[in-house]
C-alpha cells in the first residue's frame, strides 16, 4: 500500500478528483469522503504484493545508503581541503602528504598570474558567451543578464587554462578555470581572465586554494566602487598566497581531484537508483 501511494498512478488519479481551493494558490483539496472512495488497483495475490513492496523497500534503503555515502564523501573532501592548505596565519598545513617539512612560500597572486593581451570579439553569438556562477557552480553559457544588447558591450576571447572570475562576486565564489569545452568563448569586461604561470603553480592547486570559502569570502573588504563593488584585476593580483614546491602542489591537486571524480561517480550511481525506483513505481502499478 505504501509503495502504491508513492507511485505516479496514485497522484494522477487523485489530481482528477481533487479541487483547487480558493486560497490555496494552486494546491489541491481532497475531502475525506473522496479520499476513501478512491479506487485502488493492486494484485490480489498477497505474495505478489509482498514481493513488490520488498523490491521498492530494497531500492529505497539502497538510495538512502548511497545518499549517506555521498554526504560523507563531501564531508571528507571538505575536511581534506581544510587541512591540506595552511589556515590563516599559518605557514604549513595540518596534513603533510610529502616528506617536505619546510614552510610554504609566501607570494602574491601577481607572482603566478598575469593579465593577458586583450583579444576582442566583435558581435559574438549568444551561445559563445559565458559567465561564472556563484558559490563555485562554474561556467554557464549565456549572459548573466536576462536582457542583453550585444552591440552595447565589449567582449573578449578567453582561452583554455585561464582563470576567470566575476569582478562583482569573486567573494561569493564566482571563479573557474577555462577547459577545452569553453576554449575560444567570450566574456564581458566584468568577467576578466588571467593567465596562469604553470611553471610556478599547478592550475588545479591554485583553483582549490582560492576556492576555499575561508579565502575568497574575506576578499569582499577589498572590493571598491560605488553601488556594485568590484574586485579589479590589480586588486586580485595583490592577494597573498602560500605555495609549496610544484611537485607537492600536483600531489595535493591530484588527491582532491580524485575524490571529486569519485563523488561524481557516486552521484551518477545514486541518480540511477532513483530512476530505477521511479521506473518500477510506474511499471508495477496500474
Amino acid at each position: 500500500m505504501a509503495a502504491y501511494y508513492k507511485s505516479n498512478h496514485w497522484h494522477f488519479n487523485i489530481s482528477k478528483i481533487a479541487t483547487e481551493g480558493a486560497r490555496n494558490h494552486g494546491l489541491l483539496n481532497l475531502s475525506p469522503r473522496d479520499f476513501f472512495n478512491t479506487t485502488l488497483s493492486f494484485p490480489q495475490n498477497k505474495n505478489e504484493q509482498k514481493n513488490i513492496a520488498s523490491l521498492i523497500n530494497y531500492l529505497e534503503k539502497t538510495i538512502e545508503l548511497h545518499q549517506r555515502k555521498l554526504e560523507n564523501l563531501k564531508l571528507l573532501k571538505l575536511g581534506l581541503i581544510q587541512n591540506l592548505f595552511p589556515a590563516n596565519g599559518k605557514l604549513r598545513p595540518m596534513i603533510n602528504i610529502t616528506n617536505n617539512v619546510e614552510n610554504w612560500q609566501q607570494l602574491k597572486l601577481f607572482d603566478v598570474l598575469e593579465i593577458p593581451i586583450k583579444e576582442r570579439l566583435e558581435n559574438p553569438a549568444l551561445n559563445k558567451l559565458i559567465t561564472v556562477g556563484l558559490n563555485l557552480t562554474g561556467i554557464r553559457v549565456g549572459s548573466a543578464r536576462e536582457t542583453l544588447d550585444i552591440g552595447a558591450t565589449t567582449y573578449y576571447v578567453r582561452r583554455k587554462g585561464q582563470l576567470i572570475y566575476g569582478k562583482q562576486n569573486f567573494f561569493n565564489g564566482s571563479m573557474a578555470i577555462i577547459d577545452d569545452k569553453y576554449d575560444g568563448y567570450a566574456t564581458s569586461i566584468d568577467v576578466p581572465a588571467l593567465n596562469i604561470n604553470n611553471n610556478k603553480v599547478d592550475s588545479k592547486f591554485l583553483y582549490y586554494y582560492i576556492s576555499r570559502p575561508c579565502y575568497y569570502k574575506r576578499t569582499e573588504a577589498q572590493a571598491i566602487g560605488t553601488g556594485s563593488k568590484r574586485i579589479h584585476e590589480k586588486t586580485l593580483l595583490s592577494f597573498e598566497i602560500y605555495l609549496p614546491p610544484l611537485a607537492t602542489q600536483k600531489k595535493i591537486a591530484k588527491l582532491i581531484n580524485n575524490i571529486e571524480k569519485y563523488i561524481a561517480k557516486q552521484n551518477v550511481l545514486l541518480n540511477n537508483y532513483i530512476n530505477i525506483k521511479n521506473k518500477y513505481l510506474q511499471l508495477l502499478f496500474i
